[in-house]
């Protein structure tokens, strides 16, 4: 084991809020970020993803730049065949009906059997009763190992009162405490994206802080995340490595690429919110010096 200083935070004993001191993590060397990037293109994930019909390209095509692959089967009647096939399962509630609760039940319930990691996405988590419903009923029947949204989202799953912008962050109030109780009610990692990243596992609560405002002026910028997540732990699952511990490389990852992006963009001369989703994806395919 090594000790690692890391980007992330110890929270805060009044507040529940991250410090300015940095912790210090025992970890396994493997860990480290470059060796998770190798370790998925070593890999090769499959990730069965249930998602909207919004981002659903997007989500794909990140997958594929990070060295996975995705199928994205969402008929009740094959859903549980193919995710019988693949390495996790992601579901997203973006575009939320019957058929596609029953088909990513069914899907759950085959992973659940099989220990593959299975990351939900509440997406639009608030706007509606019937969206409401359907999570509740998700989180009551599936085993989720990670669950990654924006504040609002996380706590509307919370049972906070929210005022919704649909899929948009509404800036909701979410004290840590909360965050850590989802945690260990559901006994999945929670991960709450935005200017600050918070990631709970139990008692646990670490904090990232990479990214960009420019993720928020992109449809899917949550979306690729989550699907990044599904297919690190896909990888991270061959290789005995904790969830917590892949999911918060995973989104520090993300950031630090979606950096990266913002400043060869604007690098370019070429400025503009299309550029800099294309940007993301060649910065995501590089990573770990892909040829």
């Amino acid at each position: 084991l090594s000790c690692v200083n890391r980007q992330f935070r110890l929270a805060d004993n009044t507040t529940g809020w991250p410090k300015d001191a940095r912790q210090c993590l025992l970890i396994h060397p493997e860990v480290e970020m470059e060796n998770l990037i190798q370790m998925v293109r070593q890999e090769h994930p499959m990730v069965h993803m249930i998602t909207n019909h919004v981002t659903v390209n997007d989500t794909v095509n990140i997958i594929l730049a990070a060295g996975g692959t995705a199928i994205c089967a969402d008929a009740p009647a094959e859903t549980a065949e193919i995710t019988a096939i693949s390495d996790a399962l992601l579901l997203n509630t973006g575009t939320p009906s019957r058929d596609t609760l029953e088909a990513m039940l069914n899907a759950a319930r085959e992973a659940n059997r099989r220990s593959l990691p299975v990351v939900l996405d509440p997406v639009g988590a608030g706007a509606s009763v019937f969206r409401g419903r359907i999570l509740e009923q998700l989180l009551q029947e599936v085993q989720f190992s990670c669950i990654r949204g924006n504040r609002t989202e996380i706590a509307a799953l919370c049972h906070a009162q929210v005022k919704s912008c649909g899929v948009e962050d509404a800036g909701a109030e979410l004290p840590a405490e909360q965050i850590r109780q989802l945690s260990i009610r559901t006994g999945a990692v929670i991960a709450v994206s935005g200017e600050t990243d918070l990631i709970a596992a139990a008692e646990q609560i670490q904090s990232v802080h990479t990214g960009t405002p420019l993720l928020k002026k992109i449809t899917g910028a949550g979306c690729m995340e989550s699907a990044l997540i599904a297919c690190w732990l896909g990888a991270g699952r061959k290789r005995n490595i904790r969830d917590s511990d892949v999911v918060c490389e995973c989104m520090r990852w993300y950031g630090l690429m979606a950096e990266k992006a913002q400043q060869e963009m604007e690098q370019s001369g070429h400025v503009g919110t299309a550029a800099f989703r294309g940007w993301l994806m060649d910065e995501v395919s590089q990573s770990g010096n892909m040829a």
